[in-house]
C-alpha cells in the first residue's frame, strides 16, 4: 500500500489523464491541507490502517465505443455526448474528493498512535520513570528532618506541593506532545545536519542550559511567564518536595525559548530529553541539609546557590537562574552567593497564603488579568501582563520586587 496521502489540489504535474480525458488525481507527500499531524508525518513509519479504496465510476459502453477510435461516420457522435451518458468529470471530483477526507481523517488516526508509538519507543518519558526515586528520597530527606529536629517538613505544605507535582505530571503529557510537534516540524528547517554524535549531546547540554537560563531568567522579570512561574516559589519550605511544586500552566509556553535549537540542528527527541534532564538534576538541589559542595560551587548550580534562588531577602530577590550550571549568572551579573548572616526567607514577598492546589495553579494568572482588567490605558494594560511583576501603574518603584 502506498504511504503517501492524496492531495486535495495536485499540480499539473501531479495529474494522469485517462484515455477518455478525465483528470485522475495521483498521490503526493501530506500536507496542511489534511491534518497539523501531517507536519510530522515524514518522521513516522507508515502503519497498518487499512485504506478503503474507491474506484472511479464505471465508464458507459457508449463511452468506450467513442473511445475505440471508429470510422469518421461516428465523429458527429465523437463530439455529442448522449444526454444519457454520466458527468466522469463531476463523478470523479466527488469521489476523489470524498476519498482524501476519509484518507485524511485516517491519516490523522495514525499519525497519533504512531506519535504515541514513537514517542515512548525513543523518549521514554524520564521524570515519570524518576517518581519512585523522588519519593524514596524525599522520605530519606523528611526522616533526616525529624531525626535533626530542623523543622524543614510541614505536612499540609508537602501535601499540596506532591499534588502539584502530580498534576503537572498528567498535564505535561499533551504539552510535550504538542512541543515536539512543533520543534519537529521546525526541525524541518534544520541549518546544519547535526546527528546524535557525543559531541552532539555535549553541544546541545550547553545550548539547553543557555536557553533555560533565559527562560528562567524571564520567569522572574516578565509577569506572563512569573504566573506559571510564581508555583514552584509559593512555598514557604525549602525541601525535596518543593522541588514537586511544579506549574500546570508553564509547559504550554516555556519552550519558545528552545525554540533556536532544531532550527540549528538538533534533534527534538535529543531536545527534549536534555530538558528532563536538567530537570532532573534540578530536584536533590532543593535541600537545606547539603550546604557547601566545595570547589563545584564555582561551576554548577548547588543547593547553596538554589536556596538564594527562593529567597525573599531583597539581596536575593531574582538571582541564580541557572539550571545545572551557575556560569550563566556569573556572566550576565545575575549571580548572588548565600550569605550565612541573611539566611534566605524563603516564599514570596507577599506569600499566597493557601494549600488548595488549584489556588495555587492560577492564583496569579486571576490577579494578573484582574490588574489588566482594571488598569487605566492600554500601556498599564500591556505592562501589567508582560512588564515587571512588582511593577504597579500608582507605584513605579515596585518594579524592583520582582518576586
Amino acid at each position: 500500500m502506498n504511504s503517501a496521502f492524496p492531495c486535495w489540489l495536485p499540480t499539473p504535474n501531479e495529474r494522469k489523464t485517462s484515455p477518455s480525458g478525465l483528470a485522475i488525481v495521483s498521490v503526493c507527500k501530506p500536507t496542511l491541507l489534511h491534518s497539523p499531524l501531517a507536519l510530522v508525518l515524514p518522521y513516522f513509519r507508515p502503519t497498518a490502517f487499512p485504506l478503503p479504496s474507491f474506484s472511479t465510476p464505471p465508464i458507459s459502453a457508449f463511452t468506450k465505443a467513442r473511445e475505440s477510435g471508429i470510422p469518421a461516420a461516428t465523429s458527429q457522435i465523437r463530439n455529442t455526448p448522449s444526454p444519457h451518458e454520466p458527468d466522469l468529470a463531476n463523478s470523479a471530483r466527488v469521489c476523489t474528493g470524498f476519498r482524501a477526507g476519509v484518507n485524511s481523517y485516517l491519516a490523522g488516526v495514525s499519525a497519533i498512535r504512531s506519535f504515541l508509538a514513537l514517542r515512548h519507543r525513543l523518549m521514554p518519558d524520564l521524570i515519570t520513570l524518576a517518581i519512585p526515586a523522588f519519593l524514596v528520597l524525599l522520605c530519606a530527606e523528611a526522616i533526616a528532618d525529624a531525626v535533626m529536629r530542623r523543622e524543614i517538613y510541614e505536612i499540609k505544605d508537602a501535601a499540596a506541593s506532591i499534588t502539584m507535582g502530580l498534576g503537572s505530571v498528567f498535564i505535561d503529557l499533551s504539552a510535550k506532545a504538542l512541543q515536539l510537534v512543533i520543534l519537529t516540524w521546525l526541525h524541518r528547517f534544520a541549518i546544519f545536519p547535526i546527528g546524535y554524535q557525543w559531541w552532539a549531546w555535549a553541544l546541545l547540554f550547553f545550548g539547553d542550559e543557555f536557553s533555560y537560563y533565559w527562560f528562567h531568567r524571564a520567569s522572574h522579570e516578565c509577569r506572563f511567564f512569573w504566573a506559571s512561574h510564581v508555583v514552584h516559589h509559593s512555598s514557604q519550605r525549602y525541601n525535596l518536595s518543593t522541588a514537586l511544586r511544579q506549574t500546570w500552566t508553564g509547559s504550554f509556553t516555556s519552550f519558545v525559548f528552545w525554540l533556536w535549537l532544531p532550527i540549528i540542528g538538533f534533534a527534538p527527541v535529543m531536545i527534549m530529553t536534555m530538558k528532563a534532564i536538567s530537570l532532573l538534576y534540578q530536584f536533590w538541589i532543593h535541600t537545606e541539609l547539603v550546604r557547601s559542595m566545595g570547589p563545584l560551587e564555582k561551576v554548577l548550580n548547588t543547593p547553596s546557590h538554589h536556596r538564594v534562588h527562593h529567597g525573599s531577602n531583597p539581596r536575593y530577590i531574582d538571582r541564580n537562574h541557572g539550571g545545572t550550571l551557575i556560569i550563566w549568572d556569573k556572566l550576565f551579573g545575575s549571580f548572588e552567593p548565600e550569605n550565612p548572616a541573611d539566611p534566605p526567607r524563603f516564599g514570596l514577598t507577599h506569600n499566597i497564603g493557601t494549600y488548595n492546589p488549584v489556588r495555587i495553579a492560577f492564583q496569579e494568572w486571576l490577579q494578573m488579568f484582574r490588574d489588566a482588567w482594571t488598569a487605566p490605558g492600554w500601556r498599564n494594560k500591556f505592562l501589567y501582563i508582560f512588564g515587571n511583576p512588582g511593577w504597579r501603574h500608582d507605584d513605579p518603584a515596585g518594579a524592583n520586587s520582582g518576586q
